[in-house]
């Protein structure tokens, strides 16, 4: 998992765009989007895997590839903010 994130954040860069989007704010209804549905997604795949592993790979899979697609089909910038609210919905989920 840790290497799939690597490559997506380093093949992000290499295509070019705003890796910053512009009007990004730490605390907007997006962030609260990001961390409800990774929290819901991690127990969703985990009912269905019944291992807590694969389901945060998977969560955090969307999450990387969901900023892919802002990034290189949206054109709105691969916003680290929004896959920090991902990973900490997901780790709240995980640990609960």
């Amino acid at each position: 998992m840790k290497d799939f994130a690597i490559s997506a954040i380093l093949v992000a860069l290499l295509l070019g765009g705003s890796p910053f989007p512009k009007n990004d704010p730490w605390f907007a209804k997006d962030k609260s989007l990001h961390f409800s549905v990774s929290f819901t997604l991690f127990n969703f795949f985990y009912m269905g895997t019944g291992d807590k592993t694969t389901s945060l790979e998977l969560t955090l899979s969307v999450g990387v590839l969901k900023e892919l697609v802002d990034l290189t089909i949206r054109k709105t910038g691969f916003s680290y903010k929004d896959l920090l609210y991902d990973v900490l919905g997901t780790l709240l989920a995980h640990e609960t």
